[in-house]
């Protein structure tokens, strides 16, 4: 059993295996659970497009948090590791390949999911700066085509009509203009953005 660390930031090291072909792959994952991830590396992600997840096995070797499972990997394996087993999968030693969370940035750099939530927060109030930007006719047809609806039938509309017959919504009632609506649009339109709602 694979003693488990109390940690925010917690990683794990892996090992997948392909019991028919003999083939494996060693790697490192954010968190302490598979999550239906078989690993980034471009050998091991051909082998299982190719012969599929029914033979291959997913093993957790290792729980720590992010840094002691990066020198692990780095530690076990090296070149000498990969030169000695023909069917190791693994390109390239550990700690070169994967990143336990973090995601590829502008020009090779690395942004951590902390950093863009912050950089989506700063976003939020701004106006895009599309925004006002007329489109061509053409642009537009291409983005209709690119965009195909799903037309429903006449018997489609009627079952949704009937299935919303007689339904109850809930209402509510702005504090700040006192109307009263459905909970759906008020809370788009009422409430905390309310045009006479006065801020403190």
């Amino acid at each position: 059993m694979v003693a488990r660390i109390k940690d925010i930031h917690l990683a794990h090291l892996y090992k997948v295996s392909d019991v028919v072909f003999g083939k494996f792959y060693i790697g490192k994952h954010g968190g302490t659970q598979q999550e239906n991830y078989w690993g980034s590396g471009l050998r091991i992600q051909r082998h299982i497009k190719k012969h599929g997840k029914a033979n291959m096995k997913y093993e957790i070797l290792a729980i720590g948090t992010q840094q002691y499972i990066f020198n692990l990997e780095k530690a076990y394996v090296d070149d000498a590791f990969i030169k000695a087993n023909p069917n190791c999968l693994n390109l390239a030693k550990g700690g070169m390949g994967g990143n336990l969370g973090l995601v590829p940035h502008n020009k090779g750099k690395i942004t951590s999911e902390a950093v863009r939530l912050k950089q989506s927060l700063a976003k939020i109030g701004k106006p895009s700066p599309r925004k006002g930007v007329k489109l061509s006719a053409e642009t537009i047809q291409k983005m209709v085509k690119s965009h195909p609806r799903t037309l429903l039938s006449e018997a489609g509309k009627q079952a949704i009509i009937k299935a919303n017959t007689g339904r109850k919504h809930q209402k509510v009632n702005c504090p700040h203009c006192n109307k009263t609506g459905g909970i759906t649009g008020m809370t788009r339109w009422h409430f905390d953005n309310c045009k006479l709602r006065t801020i403190a």
